[in-house]
C-alpha cells in the first residue's frame, strides 16, 4: 500500500514540474505584455544599428565623428537615432496574439532572408538589431504588419516564437534618407549679395542687390523682375537638402551630371558657394548635384571651421533633390519676369 502512494506522489511531483516548465513561456508573456518593447536598453553600449527591409540593408555606426551609414561614412540624423531609441524604450508591448511558428508569415514576422530576392514583403518582417562593439545583441526585433482591425502592429523578438501587438507601428525605414543628415545648407538670406546661374545651353543669369533690404536686379533685364521668383531660387541655394546620396561613382548621378547648371552664390561674409545641378533626371526621379562651399578670405576661425565641415561631408559625393525642387533652380530667364 505504501509503495503505490510513494508512485503516486513522484508522479505528481513530475507532473508538477512539467506543467511548471510547460508555463516558462506564459510567465516570460506576462513580463513582456505591459513593458517597453526595450526593457533596460543599455544606450551606452550601442554601437551599431542595423535595419534590414523587404529591398534594403543600411547599417549605422558610432565612431569617433559620430553617428554615421557604415557604407558611405556619410553622417546620421542623431535625432532620428534618438528617437527610435524613445519609442523602443517608451511603447509599451501588448497582448500576445500567438506563439505558433506557422502562423508568423500570417502576421509578417518571419526573419528576412539573407539576400533581397529571397525577402517577400507580405511574409518577411522589417529587421532591427541593436548591437553592442562585440557584436552581441543588445535588441534582435522583428516588426510585421500592421493590425488589420484598429491600431497597432504585431512584432516577434529573435529569439523568441512569440508574436505580440503594439499600440503603433514601428518607424524601422532601410531608406538611407530616413537616417541622414540630409541638411546641407542653412544659411541666412540676408548674406546674399549675388547668384550667378549658368546653363549649359550658354544661357546666362546674374542677379545681384546692393545690400539685404535692397530688391534683386537681374542684369540686362528686359522687363521688371518678379521678385517671387528670385526669392524661390534662393530660398533653394540658402535651405539646400537632399533626397538621395547617390555617390561618387553612381552611373545614373554621374551620367545626369553631364549636362549641367552651375549656380554660383556670393555671400558678404565672403563664402562661395557652387552647385552644379544636372538638368535631365535621374532614373529614379528627381535631379543629381553636387556642391561646394569656399571663403574667400578673413580670420573667422568658426567659419573657417564651418566651411571645413561642410566640405569633409560633401567632397566627391553626387546628391540628388527633387524635380519640383530643381524646377526653381532651372528656369528661364523669361520665367524671372513679370507677366505683360
Amino acid at each position: 500500500m505504501f509503495k503505490p502512494l510513494l508512485l503516486a506522489a513522484a508522479a505528481l511531483t513530475l507532473g508538477g514540474l512539467l506543467l511548471f516548465v510547460f508555463n516558462q513561456p506564459d510567465m516570460i508573456t506576462a513580463e513582456r505584455s505591459g513593458s517597453p518593447i526595450a526593457t533596460d536598453l543599455e544606450t551606452s553600449l550601442l554601437v551599431r544599428i542595423e535595419i534590414s527591409g523587404a529591398d534594403r540593408d543600411l547599417a549605422l555606426v558610432l565612431n569617433e565623428g559620430g553617428w554615421a551609414d557604415d557604407k558611405s561614412k556619410y553622417p546620421a540624423q542623431v535625432e532620428a537615432i534618438s528617437q527610435l531609441l524613445l519609442t523602443l524604450t517608451t511603447t509599451m508591448v501588448g497582448d500576445r496574439v500567438t506563439d505558433n511558428p506557422e502562423r508568423h508569415g500570417r502576421f509578417q514576422v518571419l526573419a528576412p532572408p539573407k539576400t533581397l530576392d529571397e525577402r517577400d514583403s507580405e511574409k518577411h518582417a522589417d529587421s532591427l538589431r541593436l548591437l553592442d562593439a562585440s557584436g552581441t545583441p543588445l535588441l534582435a526585433l522583428l516588426a510585421g504588419k500592421n493590425r488589420d482591425q484598429g491600431q497597432g502592429q504585431y512584432i516577434r523578438y529573435a529569439d523568441s516564437e512569440e508574436v505580440y501587438l503594439v499600440p503603433e507601428r514601428l518607424s524601422l525605414s532601410g531608406a538611407p534618407a530616413d537616417w541622414l543628415e540630409t541638411e546641407l545648407l542653412n544659411l541666412e538670406e540676408s548674406l546674399f549679395r549675388e547668384i550667378r546661374i549658368t546653363k549649359s545651353s550658354g544661357e546666362f543669369l546674374r542677379f545681384h542687390r546692393a545690400d539685404a533690404k535692397a530688391d534683386w536686379l537681374l542684369e540686362g533685364a528686359e522687363r521688371p523682375l518678379k521678385q517671387s521668383k528670385v526669392s524661390s531660387a534662393l530660398h533653394r541655394i540658402k535651405s539646400l537638402s537632399f533626397e538621395q546620396l547617390l555617390g561618387a561613382n553612381d552611373p545614373d548621378g554621374q551620367s545626369s551630371l553631364s549636362q549641367v547648371t552651375r549656380v554660383e552664390a556670393s555671400l558678404a561674409d565672403q563664402r562661395k558657394l557652387v552647385i552644379e545641378l544636372g538638368e535631365t533626371e535621374i532614373p529614379d526621379g528627381g535631379h543629381a548635384f553636387r556642391l561646394s562651399l569656399t571663403l574667400g578670405g578673413g580670420d573667422n576661425a568658426m567659419l573657417q571651421n564651418s566651411v571645413r565641415k561642410l566640405q569633409e561631408r560633401v567632397n566627391g559625393r553626387v546628391f540628388s533633390m527633387r524635380t519640383w525642387q530643381a524646377r526653381d533652380l532651372l528656369n528661364k530667364r523669361s520665367d524671372f519676369y513679370e507677366s505683360e
